[in-house]
């Protein structure tokens, strides 16, 4: 609910999804949510409330490859 709350106020610029797996206890075949619980579950339920594949692309793509493209003292250039 929050955060297709920030989507409708225009967002999605500022936002990016992810997980974390760092137990071998989250793993699927262990009972866990898995690598895939952003994809498998938590995409789904954004797109039922009403996020479009725009907003979804810029939060899983977009923005991290922004973000992980990060040069502040321009060395990368």
């Amino acid at each position: 609910e929050l955060l297709t709350t920030l989507l409708n106020r225009g967002h999605a610029d500022r936002l990016l999804l992810s997980s974390d797996c760092n137990r071998i206890s989250e793993l699927h075949v262990l009972g866990g949510c898995g690598y895939d619980h952003v994809l498998a579950r938590f995409v789904p339920m954004l797109r039922a409330a009403g996020a479009d594949e725009a907003c979804l692309r810029r939060m899983l793509v977009t923005n991290p490859a922004t973000i992980f493209a990060f040069d502040p003292k321009g060395v990368l250039q």
